[in-house]
């Protein structure tokens, strides 16, 4: 779990580690859900993502202060970094200029909730998913984002090098098939979360160039 307070520092952390997936995370202190289910657990879901994956968490920083961020929200949530605990804030401010700065470098908008972005390789922003988790629950096809969550820790151990910076087989084979590959690592039957997943509602395929 990446700290992310502007676009820049998550492409400067990307282009250092082109051997792991990336995925942009998009949870709000303000959206109870995203917060409550996936900030909350970040120890844990730091330890389970390993090297293999990183989720770049928009607007969260760590050691900052008021200079740096006037609007900073303590969050009494740290990570362990050898022996010590790194403190972790939000700030309402950096989130949305991180928003503003992803809308005006790409064609994708914010839903104004949870969302999830699976990057390419080389962060170009082209065959892209973003997963829209607020209408998945609503719809009861998940239960929870950390159903997502877990399905792409499985999906980033899968294969070596190249096979880990994005969900397997983007650019090599339709992307419909790649959702369908990874749909397998979610707790229900694959024949059924398929057949009721929509495309530009549940999630998108895009190329955010």
């Amino acid at each position: 779990m990446i700290d992310a307070p502007n676009l820049e520092s998550v492409k400067h952390h990307k282009n250092t580690t082109n051997d792991a997936m990336g995925c942009i995370l998009l949870a709000p202190k303000f959206h109870k859900k995203g917060f409550d289910d996936i900030i909350q657990r970040l120890e844990y879901l730091n330890q389970r993502s390993g090297e293999n994956l990183h989720f770049y968490c928009a607007g969260y920083g760590a050691y900052w202060n008021e200079e740096i961020a006037p609007d900073m929200e303590n969050l009494n949530i740290s990570l362990l970094h050898n022996s010590d605990r790194i403190p972790w804030a939000f700030s309402q401010n950096f989130f949305a200029k991180f928003v503003t700065e992803l809308e005006n470098e790409t064609t994708w908008t914010y839903s104004g909730g949870t969302e999830i972005i699976v990057l390419d390789k080389k962060m170009e922003f082209r065959n892209c998913i973003v997963f829209k988790i607020d209408e998945m629950i609503s719809d009861k096809i998940i239960d929870s984002p950390n159903e997502i969550i877990e399905a792409l820790i499985q999906q980033s151990k899968k294969g070596n090098n190249n096979t880990l910076v994005s969900l397997k087989g983007i650019g090599k084979v339709a992307l419909d098939e790649t959702v369908k590959a990874f749909l397998g690592f979610l707790p229900k039957p694959i024949e059924n979360i398929w057949n009721i997943w929509k495309k530009g509602k549940y999630y998108t395929l895009v190329d955010l160039k």
